[in-house]
C-alpha cells in the first residue's frame, strides 16, 4: 500500500460488526433473493434499492439493543457505513420514511406471511435443522394508536379489542402466534386483536401439515404441542384427518380432567425428575391412563408439580383468609338471632344445613343451639316471686380451618392433566415433550422488548401487519444464529469468550451479537478503488462464530468494485 495513493481524507474506521453479521446470516439463508423475487413481481419493476437490502436495513437494527423507530432510522444510519453492511451503494439520503412505508405496503400486497415461511424454511434446511415438535402458543400486543377496521379488503388483520394477555383490555390489539422447535422459531402468523386462541389452532393444524411437507420432516415422529386451547373435538378430529400426532394440556373444566384430578394418584404413581430452563432440578409425580373423549382414544398423563406447589399454597392461603372474613360476618349476623323456642333454632340449622347457606371449602363448621336466660322484661315486681327469668335460643356456630380440605386443594392445584393422540406415549415422555412449550415464553420475551413493540407506530393496519413479520423474521433469524452456534460448540466441545471475558458454552443471542462488537475495519479510497480491511484479525470465538454459521469473512471486509 503506497501511502500517496490513498485519499487521507476518505479514511474511516468502523465498528459495524454485529450488523455484517446478521446480513450475512440473511444473505446465506438467502433472504434478499426470496424478498427480491416476490416484491419485484408484484411492483413489475426493478426498484433503485432492491427490496431484498430494504427489508435488511429496517431488520438490522431490530437486532440490536437499542432500536430506534422507523422515523429515526436515517439518524441510526448517518454513521454507518451502509455500504460495507448491506454489501449495496446505499446513500444516506435514501433513508426516508416514505420509502419504507411504499416498502411495508409493497411487502403486504406481496404476501408477507407466505414470504416469511418460505424464508423460514429455507433457513431450517440451509443448517439442517431437524424438526422434531413444534410448541404453538400465541401473544397480544398492545397498540396506541387509532386503527378504523378496513372494509372490503379480505385477509387484513384488525387492530381490535379482544382478550388481553398484557392485562390491557381497554386497548385495542394485535396478536402474534409463533412456533418453536427447540427453541428455533420455525413458524408465525400476524393474527387479528379479537381473534380466539382456539379458532387459530383449528386453522392452523392444515398450515402445520404443509410446513412439515415443505421442511420433509416424518410425522411419525412428529408432535404438535400447544396449550389447552388446541384441546377440543373438533381439533382432535382435524389432527386424526392430519395424521398428526400431538399433546396438549386438558382443561381443567372438561368432565374427564376433572374427574382424574379429584381421583389423584394410585399405586402406579411414579416420582420423575426433570432439569428445567434454570439448570435446576424440578421433581413431578405423574401416572398414566386411557380413556375415550368425544369417541377419540386419548392417552392421559396426570401431573403433580412440585414446582408449582410453593405458589399454590400462597394463593390457597390468601383463598383460606378470604372465605374466613366471609364466614366471620354471616356467622355474625346468624348469631344476632334471637329464637323463643329450641324447635325453632333447629329448624334454622336444618334451613342452613339443607340449603348449604354457610358454604365453606376450607373450613369445618358445626351449628348447635344455644340457651340464653334473661330477666322478664319491664320494671322489677313488687313481688319477687314474679320476677321469673325467661330463656331464648341462640345459635352458635363454630368454624376452624380444615388442614385436609386445605391440603386436599393444594394437591388439586398443583395437578394437571396431558392428553395425546398417541397411546404408545408413557406419561414421563409427554410431560418431558410438553415441557419444551417454555421454549415459545421466551421468544414471547424477546418480542416483548420495548425495542419491538414501541417501534408499531403505523397509521394502516396493513403495514402494521408487514412489520410484525419483519420483527417475526429478525427473531427466526436470530433464534437459528444461537441454536447453529451453540449445536456446534457442543460438537467441537468448545466455549466462546463473551463481554467481560465470561467463557459460555450455550451463549445466547445477544451475546454472540456482542462478540462482535469490537472488530474494527477501516475503509479508504485507494487510486479511486474503495477498500475495506480489518484492523485486526477475527478472534477465535469470532472465528468459530461465523465458520459455524457458514458466514465468509469477506463478509466484514467487503470491498466494492
Amino acid at each position: 500500500m503506497q501511502l500517496e495513493k490513498i485519499d487521507l481524507k476518505s479514511v474511516r474506521t468502523y465498528t459495524d460488526g454485529r450488523f455484517q453479521l446478521f446480513v450475512g446470516l440473511c444473505e446465506k439463508i438467502g433472504l434478499p433473493q426470496i424478498i427480491n423475487k416476490h416484491m419485484e413481481k408484484a411492483t413489475g419493476r426493478p426498484m433503485d434499492i432492491p427490496p431484498g437490502i430494504e427489508a435488511m436495513i429496517l431488520m438490522a437494527p431490530m437486532a440490536e439493543e437499542g432500536y430506534k423507530p422507523l422515523y429515526q432510522l436515517n439518524d441510526y444510519y448517518c454513521t454507518k457505513d451502509l455500504e460495507g453492511i448491506f454489501h449495496f451503494p446505499v446513500k444516506e439520503e435514501q433513508i426516508k420514511d416514505d420509502r419504507f412505508a411504499y416498502f411495508l405496503d409493497v411487502f403486504y400486497e406481496a404476501g408477507c406471511r407466505k414470504i416469511f415461511s418460505e424464508i423460514c424454511a429455507n433457513a431450517l434446511l440451509s443448517y439442517g435443522i431437524r424438526i422434531k415438535n413444534i410448541n404453538y402458543d400465541t401473544t397480544s400486543f398492545v397498540m396506541w394508536g387509532d386503527y378504523e377496521t378496513v372494509e372490503g379488503k379480505t385477509g387484513v388483520i384488525t387492530i381490535d379489542f379482544g382478550h388481553s394477555k398484557d392485562r390491557r383490555p381497554d386497548k385495542k390489539q394485535i396478536k402474534l402466534a409463533i412456533g418453536t422447535g427447540d427453541g428455533t422459531i420455525v413458524d408465525a402468523k400476524v393474527l387479528s386483536g379479537n381473534a380466539d386462541d382456539k379458532t387459530f389452532n383449528q386453522e392452523n393444524i392444515a398450515d402445520a401439515a404443509e410446513l412439515l411437507d415443505r421442511l420433509h420432516v416424518d410425522k411419525s415422529d412428529f408432535y404438535y404441542i400447544a396449550d389447552s386451547a388446541l384441546f377440543s373435538k373438533d381439533n382432535i378430529q382435524k389432527m386424526k384427518a392430519a395424521k398428526m400426532k400431538f399433546i396438549t394440556r386438558m382443561p381443567d373444566n372438561v368432565k374427564e380432567a376433572k374427574a382424574l384430578i379429584e381421583k389423584g394418584f394410585g399405586e402406579n404413581g411414579k416420582k420423575v425428575v426433570y432439569r428445567n430452563a434454570h439448570n435446576k432440578d424440578v421433581g413431578y409425580v405423574v401416572e398414566e391412563s386411557t380413556g375415550v373423549y368425544q369417541g377419540h382414544a386419548l392417552k392421559y398423563a396426570v401431573v403433580y408439580s412440585t414446582a408449582l406447589e410453593p405458589a399454590k399454597v400462597k394463593s390457597t392461603e390468601k383463598k383460606v383468609q378470604t372465605e374466613k372474613d366471609r364466614l366471620d360476618r354471616e356467622i355474625r349476623n346468624y348469631q344476632k338471632r334471637i329464637f323463643a323456642c329450641v324447635e325453632d333454632a333447629e329448624r334454622e340449622i336444618a334451613l342452613i344445613q339443607d340449603k348449604k347457606l354457610l358454604k365453606a371449602n376450607f373450613h369445618s363448621i358445626n351449628v348447635t343451639t344455644k340457651s340464653v336466660e334473661k330477666k322478664r322484661r319491664g320494671r322489677p315486681s313488687l313481688d319477687p316471686s314474679k320476677n321469673l327469668m325467661t330463656t331464648d335460643y341462640q345459635l352458635y356456630i363454630a368454624c376452624q380451618q380444615d388442614g385436609t380440605l386445605i391440603k386436599e386443594h393444594i394437591r388439586k392445584e398443583s395437578t394437571f392433566i396431558l392428553a395425546s393422540n398417541d397411546l404408545e406415549l408413557s406419561a414421563e415422555a409427554m410431560l418431558l415433550e410438553y415441557k419444551t412449550q417454555s421454549n415459545v415464553e421466551k421468544r414471547f420475551q424477546q418480542l416483548k422488548n420495548p425495542h419491538f413493540v414501541n417501534s408499531l407506530y403505523l397509521d394502516k393496519p396493513q403495514r402494521v401487519e408487514a412489520l410484525a413479520y419483519l420483527i417475526l423474521l429478525t427473531i427466526m433469524i436470530l433464534s437459528v444464529m444461537e441454536q447453529v452456534v451453540r449445536k456446534g460448540l457442543k460438537e467441537e466441545n468448545e466455549t466462546v469468550v463473551g463481554t467481560g471475558k465470561k467463557i459460555k458454552k450455550q451463549p445466547t443471542q445477544l451475546m454472540i451479537l456482542r462478540i462482535f462488537y469490537n472488530i474494527l475495519y477501516q475503509y479508504y479510497i485507494d487510486n479511486g478503488k474503495t477498500v475495506r480491511r480489518l484492523l485486526e484479525p477475527l478472534n477465535d470465538s469470532q472465528a468459530k462464530i461465523v465458520r459455524y454459521l457458514g458466514i465468509p469473512e469477506s463478509a466484514f471486509a467487503w470491498n466494492s468494485v
